[in-house]
């Protein structure tokens, strides 16, 4: 949480500078709409009528995050391999640079994190007054950023600027996650849930990770295509499963997430007095669960699949509410993808993704997670035929190859 000098350096820093770019943005979008025959504007309807449907489309990218955060590297970056680029060009434009990313914002210092808000703005300031010159926009949760709870008022520019606008959205973001020190917050809850109206009301095209955030969404636009998050399961270590010890018990997620863990502390504590395991967490964060063995590994992006490959079995617990419902069940993907058996709670998507006892096992309550558990510990040959079911259903449901053409038919409606 600010203190309530940095609150008052925050004030005065980013109320003036957002009413100045946004006085700008919108002097040019009205300009653009006012007078369509500028000399630029001719120049781009020559090269259109020229060209016409055989012309590689131009989008502008507004990245969520650097291509090390997940959501931003599965829904964005790494379809750049899989489109067709005779067709999609794909301009990425992060907040900021990975480096400025992982030395400003991931430090959690607050002067730093000032620093990297103040180079946020600038740097959208003039992606966003560049968006003219492309054939859409492909915009990622916010504009400015999730972590920065401003009005939704460059939605309004950008719409002037460019109206071709593809917003993708993969978690319940109209809501601030409960375990978030924000979420008491009412007056930030109020504007999380105007940014995400108004973006979804703008927007010629949503694209959105689950059926559930599909319902939401079409109650403000009915233009809503659902492209879950997928893998590229041909980059994945497929485990091969053998009577070891001590099993390895893994999760693998973003730092905010890991206190899920502490969901099934019972069950895992009540094994571990047992049975010789090891629970391991790939994330940003540790934990600790009284009783039980745990490995922490800083994820990164260079060794996770790697890491991943040192997995038994993966979980994924959750608490049920109306956040954790919209989340798109990756970690299960990447678990199915390495070949490695997964147990996780039946919340939102996770029930369309896991067959029980087919390709996954899904638990509700500690009992059902200890069984469930207990039952893939004792039985390697039973891991290596739910892994490979697993394998077997994101190969053929939720890799990039399945997918990449959809994504770009969404894109060419979405420019009319």
């Amino acid at each position: 949480m600010l203190t309530r000098f940095w609150k008052i350096i925050y004030l005065i820093t980013f109320t003036p500078l957002a009413a100045l770019f946004f006085l700008l943005l919108l002097i040019k979008g009205t300009y653009i709409k006012m007078i369509p025959n500028s000399k630029k504007q001719r120049k781009k309807c020559s090269r259109d009528q020229t060209k016409g449907a055989d012309r590689v489309r131009d989008i502008l990218c507004l990245a969520y995050m650097p291509d090390e955060n997940a959501s931003a590297r599965q829904r964005l970056y790494n379809y750049t391999t899989y489109i067709d680029k005779k067709r999609i060009r794909l301009h990425i434009y992060p907040p900021v640079s990975s480096s400025l990313y992982r030395g400003l914002y991931l430090k959690g210092k607050i002067y730093r994190h000032y620093v990297f808000f103040v180079l946020l703005f600038f740097r959208r300031f003039f992606v966003l007054w560049s968006a003219p010159r492309f054939d859409g926009v492909f915009l990622q949760r916010e504009i400015m950023s999730e972590f920065f709870y401003d009005p939704p008022l460059f939605i309004f520019v950008l719409k002037l600027l460019n109206p071709n606008i593809v917003y993708d959205i993969d978690d319940a973001i109209w809501l601030l996650p409960p375990h978030s020190s924000m979420a008491g917050n009412r007056l930030l809850s109020k504007l999380a849930n105007m940014r995400f109206k108004w973006n979804v009301r703008l927007s010629k095209t949503i694209i959105v990770s689950t059926p559930y955030i599909a319902d939401h969404a079409r109650k403000l636009n009915p233009s809503v295509v659902v492209i879950p998050t997928l893998v590229e399961t041909d980059k994945y270590f497929q485990k091969v499963h053998r009577p070891i010890k001590p099993l390895v018990i893994g999760w693998i997620g973003g730092g905010g997430n890991v206190k899920y863990l502490q969901q099934v502390a019972s069950p895992l504590s009540a094994i571990a007095s047992t049975y010789d395991i090891i629970l391991r967490v790939i994330s940003s964060r540790s934990i600790h669960i009284k009783g039980v063995p745990t490995e922490f590994r800083k994820w990164s992006k260079n060794t996770a699949n790697q890491d991943l490959k040192a997995f038994d079995i993966g979980i994924m617990p959750l608490s049920d509410n109306a956040y954790t419902r919209g989340k798109g069940g990756f970690k299960l993907l990447e678990y199915m993808a390495s070949g490695i058996p997964s147990v996780a709670s039946p919340v939102g998507v996770n029930c369309n993704l896991i067959k029980n006892k087919e390709n996954g096992f899904l638990a509700n309550n500690s009992d059902q997670w200890q069984k469930a558990l207990i039952c893939l510990i004792k039985d390697s040959t039973l891991r290596q035929k739910i892994g490979m079911n697993g394998y077997d259903f994101v190969r053929k449901k939720f890799d990039y190859t399945v997918w990449a053409s959809f994504f770009t038919k969404t894109i060419f409606k979405a420019l009319g």
